[in-house]
C-alpha cells in the first residue's frame, strides 16, 4: 500500500474516532426505532377556584418511530391540601404521583390522563403542577416530555346580611333589640370577614349569637361596631342579636341602624348588593308630643 492510501486510512479512522455520539445514535434508531414523547396540558379554566374543581388533560404523544414502553407521567401538585384523582390510569383513580398507561405507544400513537383536581374552599394563593413522561427508552430528544401548569386560586364567596328590629321605634333608656343574620351563599369559605354594624355613633352591645358556624361569631367581650368573624364555610349562617340603647340627651328623631359584612381582599363577593343590611327607626323626642325632651 502506498503512503497515500495508508495516510488517507489513518485520516478516515481517525475522523469516525472522532464522530459525535448523537450522529452514531441517530445511526442506530435509523434500523431500531426511537421514542420522541411529547407532553401537552389542556386546563378547563384559567383559574383554580375555592371550593370548586380544576380539570387538566395531559397527553403524551410518541413522535417517535419506534414503540414506547412502560410509558408513564409523574406529578408533582402543590399546595399539598388539594385533593387528587386521575382518569385514564391503570391505577385509577389513584394514578398519582405516578400514572401507567397499560399499553405500549407506537409511533405517532398517544395516551390521555386526566387529572381532577378538588380546591378546598379555604385554599388561597397558586395552584402549581410540574408533570413529566418518560418511558423505558431513552427520549430521543428531551425537552418535550415536560410540562408546568400554575394557576390562581380565586375565592369566590357570597356574603348575604339580613338585619331587623324588634321595634322601628326607640325610647330613652330601653334597650332596642335588633338581630342580624349573615349567610355564605358562595362556593369558597370566608375567612375572618369584616362585620361593622353601625347605630349612629351609638355602642352596640352583643346579646347572643347562634347558628350553624357559631364558631365563627365575634367575641362577646369585643365592641360589635367593628369586629372580625372567623371561617364562614359555604352554606354557614349566623344569627347575632344585639342592643341599642338612646342615651337621656339624644337629640335626632329619625336615623338608620345598619350592618355590612364584607370579604378580605384576596376573595371575590359573587354579588356585593347584599352584603349590607339596613333599619330606618324613629325615635319621639317628645315624651306626649307638647313636652320637652324626655329625661
Amino acid at each position: 500500500m502506498g503512503r497515500c492510501a495508508l495516510g488517507a486510512l489513518l485520516v478516515a479512522s481517525a475522523a469516525a474516532a472522532l464522530l459525535p455520539d448523537w450522529a452514531t445514535r441517530l445511526k442506530a434508531q435509523n434500523y431500531a426505532g426511537y421514542v420522541d414523547l411529547n407532553l401537552a396540558l389542556d386546563a378547563s379554566d384559567t383559574v383554580a377556584r375555592a371550593g370548586g374543581t380544576l380539570r387538566v388533560a395531559a397527553s403524551v404523544l410518541n413522535a417517535g418511530s419506534g414503540d414506547a414502553h412502560d410509558v408513564h407521567i409523574d406529578a408533582q401538585l402543590q399546595p399539598a391540601v388539594l385533593g387528587l384523582t386521575t382518569l385514564g390510569c391503570v391505577g385509577d383513580p389513584g394514578g398519582y404521583p405516578t400514572c401507567l398507561f397499560g399499553a405500549p405507544l407506537g409511533p405517532d400513537a398517544m395516551a390521555v390522563e386526566v387529572l381532577l383536581i378538588d380546591v378546598p374552599p379555604t385554599a388561597r394563593g397558586s395552584l402549581m403542577l410540574d408533570l413529566q413522561a418518560a418511558a423505558d427508552e431513552p427520549d430521543a430528544f428531551p425537552g418535550q416530555e415536560i410540562g408546568a401548569l400554575v394557576l390562581p386560586i380565586e375565592a369566590h364567596v357570597d356574603l348575604r346580611s339580613q338585619l331587623a328590629c324588634a321595634e322601628h321605634r326607640a325610647q330613652v333608656g330601653k334597650p332596642l333589640a335588633c338581630t342580624l343574620q349573615i349567610q355564605n351563599a358562595g362556593p369558597a369559605s370566608a375567612l375572618q370577614a369584616d362585620l361593622s354594624i353601625d347605630a349612629a355613633g351609638l355602642p352596640v352591645d352583643f346579646v347572643a349569637c347562634q347558628g350553624s358556624s357559631p364558631r365563627a361569631c365575634p367575641s362577646a367581650s369585643a365592641p360589635l361596631g367593628a369586629s372580625v368573624l372567623a371561617e364562614l364555610r359555604p352554606g354557614d349562617f349566623l344569627r347575632l342579636t344585639f342592643a341599642v340603647t338612646l342615651p337621656s340627651d339624644w337629640s335626632t328623631e329619625q336615623w338608620t341602624i345598619s350592618a355590612t359584612a364584607a370579604q378580605r381582599a384576596d376573595e371575590i363577593d359573587d354579588n356585593p348588593a347584599d352584603n349590607s343590611g339596613s333599619v330606618e327607626i324613629v325615635a319621639p323626642l317628645f315624651a306626649d308630643g307638647f313636652e320637652g325632651p324626655a329625661n
